[in-house]
């Protein structure tokens, strides 16, 4: 049989009415949970509509979509393999044009001259001179008169390292 209190002796079972009430209170304590991160939600929710507002107002929307672009193009460049190679330029002229504005890359070979026969092709990109990697810089006017410098200091022979996508 069982005990007055309708549990068998020794077990281990809460009367039915305490256990009524752990229940109700944890269902209580979950629901008051719920609403509160639902509360949370809502006012994170409420401030990222505010910090969106705030960065719309004071972001270039133009600058950022041009940047985009940049990094994009930069991106897609440096997807394709680049071989790189170095070759020894002797007295005389280079034989050979560089476009300053568009990174030292080749604009022009001349027929017979130094670079046509040292194998130097037409948008192949000058990188280093004498093993000194050339200036890196986003100001296409620093760069201009950085690698014009670094040019008329260059004597012969010299190695320059030239870049090919292929």
């Amino acid at each position: 049989g069982r005990g007055a209190g309708g549990a068998m002796p020794g077990s281990q079972e809460q009367p039915e009415k305490s256990g009524g009430m752990l229940g109700k209170g944890l269902t209580g304590w979950m629901k008051s949970t719920a609403a509160s991160l639902e509360g949370h939600v809502k006012e994170m929710k409420q401030n990222t509509k505010l910090i969106m507002a705030e960065v719309s107002e004071n972001v270039d929307l133009d600058k950022a979509r041009e940047a985009g672009k940049r990094l994009t193009e930069k991106l897609s460049k440096a997807s394709k393999t680049e071989e790189r190679f170095e070759v020894t330029f002797e007295k005389g002229g280079l034989g050979l044009e560089l476009d300053l504005q568009k990174n030292a890359t080749v604009k022009k070979v001349v027929d017979g001259g130094q670079a046509e026969r040292l194998g130097i092709c037409l948008q192949d990109r000058l990188v280093a001179i004498a093993g000194e990697p050339v200036p890196v810089t986003e100001d296409d006017g620093e760069f201009v008169e950085a690698m014009k410098a670094r040019l008329s200091k260059m004597g012969r022979p010299v190695a320059l390292t030239f870049a090919r996508i292929g």
